[in-house]
C-alpha cells in the first residue's frame, strides 16, 4: 500500500515541474538564434543593425523578437523574428510589415534644425520598380530612414519620388511643394548611419 501511494505523488511531481514558467528569452539569446539561422541558410547578411524586444502578440498569441540587417544589394529588407517563448527563428512571411521602434525624446539641443529651402538631397538614383514586391520593399526603407531619422535627431523627411516607367529614387528633404537649404550636417548623418553613399544635392528653384 505504500508504494501504491507514491505513484501519484511522482506525477504530481513531474506534473508541477514541467508547469514552471520557462525564463523569458535574453537579447543575446535572441541574436544568437537569429545568427544560427544565418549560418543554417548560408546567409551572409553580417550582425543586426537593430534589435527590438518583442512586443504586442499576434493573431496567434506569438511575441517576437525582430532583428534588422542592412538592405540587400538591390535595396531589399532583411528580417530575422525569433519566438519570445520557444526561441525559434525565422524569417517573416511574404507582406509582413517590420515593426518600428518607439521614438525616444530628443533635446532641442539634438535636434537638427533644417532651413526651408529649394533643395533636395537625392539619396538613391532612379531605379525600375517592376513588382508590388519591389514597392513594398522601397516603401520599407523608407519607413526605416524616417524611424532612423527621428531617434538621431533629424527631421523625418525621406520620401519616394516617382518618375516614368515606374522607376523611383529616394530622396530627402522635400515636404508638399518646397525643399530645404542646402545642409552638409545632412549628408554626415547620412553617411554615417546609412548605406547610401552616391549623394546629390539638387536645386529645385526654378531656372532664369
Amino acid at each position: 500500500m505504500r508504494r501504491m501511494s507514491l505513484v501519484p505523488l511522482a506525477a504530481l511531481l513531474l506534473l508541477s515541474t514541467g508547469c514552471e514558467d520557462r525564463p523569458p528569452l535574453s537579447r543575446a539569446q535572441a541574436v544568437s538564434n537569429a545568427y544560427n539561422l544565418q549560418l543554417r541558410d548560408g546567409l551572409n547578411w553580417g550582425d543586426a543593425i537593430e534589435t527590438l524586444a518583442p512586443g504586442a502578440a499576434d493573431e496567434r498569441g506569438k511575441r517576437w523578437w525582430q532583428m534588422r540587417y542592412r538592405p540587400g544589394p538591390n535595396g531589399e529588407t532583411r528580417i530575422m523574428l525569433v519566438d519570445a517563448e520557444s526561441g525559434w527563428a525565422r524569417q517573416p512571411a511574404a507582406g509582413y510589415v517590420p515593426r518600428l521602434p518607439p521614438p525616444p525624446k530628443i533635446s532641442g539641443e539634438q535636434a537638427l534644425t533644417l532651413a526651408e529651402g529649394s533643395h533636395l538631397l537625392v539619396v538613391t538614383p532612379w531605379r525600375p520598380v517592376n513588382s508590388p514586391e519591389e514597392r513594398r520593399t522601397q516603401d520599407q526603407e523608407i519607413l526605416r530612414l524616417n524611424a532612423l531619422a527621428t531617434n538621431t535627431g533629424l527631421m523625418p523627411l525621406f520620401s519616394l519620388r516617382a518618375g516614368r516607367d515606374q522607376q523611383v529614387s529616394i530622396i530627402y528633404g522635400w515636404k508638399n511643394d518646397r525643399g530645404i537649404a542646402r545642409e552638409e550636417r545632412v549628408v554626415e548623418w547620412m553617411t554615417a548611419r546609412t548605406p547610401y553613399r552616391d549623394l546629390v544635392w539638387e536645386d529645385q528653384a526654378p531656372k532664369p
